[in-house]
């Protein structure tokens, strides 16, 4: 009897550790209610806010009191922020001159709480029908623009003890297949800020890196129409691969993606404003069906054959099983 006791003791012990395991990956790193806030002393600085999730972050920051420095591209743009507080500046984060006269015009405003590096590009395709010139506008924005807005505003930060809040995606963890230079950039952050998180943390920076999954945005849009007009525009010698067919194979699972598995963007929002203002932040927050994009994230790294089944499908046709056909990340 007490060697039954003792063996069932160990098979208690994981089914514990699991449930702990559980509890603490959904409450740290996949989101969930607002909890204990800090109240911040200075600005916030957004960027990317022309449209979309950083224009959406900045009005609900700004009806919530903050003061949002709204980056945009479209001096246009400015005409949507009708909320107090909210300042849409002009800002490229591909120039370094258009940084710096930001970060002066912040300082003059006075202290600086949080950045979110929010502006990116989807652009390019599968490598085949992708320019160069795609990888080096793609990673200007999304990686070095970053690295850039980081740099500038850490001697602000330092003074607030502030806080970085990185937009990344599941496309960090594992590759969207027709997106080569998105899938390439997002990692890059993902390793950038592995690097640079102790570095900030020494100063009294906290560094949060979101991930959302499919969100219902224009962004799914964009990716087929990057993928339709590389196809038309492909080398005579690769136009056999990228025919008709092929587009509509990838037509047909980056819509099932959507429709089956796309979350709204205001849940992405929410997760935003979390990240700023959480006493104490997780370093990560999965949004969305978070533990199913975790699991596919460690099964797509694990096991290297579903996706040469799956490339193979959308490439020739070559029927697959239903369950490769139908993995919703890809």
């Amino acid at each position: 009897m007490l060697t039954w006791l003792l063996q069932q003791a160990g098979v208690i012990e994981w089914v514990l550790a699991l449930i702990t395991a559980y509890v603490v990956i959904k409450k740290v790193f996949f989101g969930g209610k607002m909890m204990a806030q800090r109240d911040i002393k200075g600005s916030i600085l957004i960027t990317g806010c022309d449209y979309g999730m950083g224009a959406a972050t900045a009005k609900r920051l700004g009806e919530m009191g903050h003061r949002v420095f709204a980056g945009i591209i479209n001096p246009k743009s400015a005409e949507q922020f009708k909320t107090t507080g909210i300042t849409p500046i002009v800002m490229d984060v591909t120039k370094s001159e258009d940084v710096k006269r930001v970060i002066e015009e912040i300082e003059q405003a006075g202290p600086l709480w949080a950045v979110v590096n929010n502006a990116g590009i989807l652009i390019g395709a599968y490598l085949e029908i992708s320019d160069i010139d795609d990888f080096e506008k793609t990673m200007a924005v999304n990686v070095i623009g970053v690295a850039r807005v980081i740099k500038a505003t850490m001697p602000l930060l330092k003074k607030t003890k502030g806080r970085v809040v990185n937009m990344c995606s599941i496309g960090g963890n594992f590759p969207i297949f027709g997106a080569v230079p998105y899938t390439t950039s997002k990692f890059a952050i993902v390793g950038m800020s592995e690097c640079i998180r102790p570095m900030l943390a020494f100063y009294g920076i906290d560094l949060v890196v979101i991930k959302p999954g499919a969100v219902r945005t224009t962004m799914g849009h964009v990716y087929i129409e990057n993928v339709e007009k590389r196809c038309e525009r492909a080398p005579e010698e690769i136009k056999a691969v990228y025919n008709e067919g092929f587009l509509e194979r990838f037509k047909y699972q980056t819509n099932n993606t959507y429709d089956k598995g796309a979350i709204e963007a205001d849940e992405v929002v929410e997760q935003i404003v979390r990240a700023v203002l959480l006493d104490k932040p997780p370093a990560e927050i999965w949004v969305g069906r978070a533990w199913y994009w975790w699991l596919n994230s460690i099964a797509a790294n694990m096991f290297k054959t579903p996706a040469k089944l799956y490339v193979r499908y959308i490439l020739s046709g070559e029927e697959p099983s239903w369950a490769v056909k139908n993995m919703l990340f890809w």
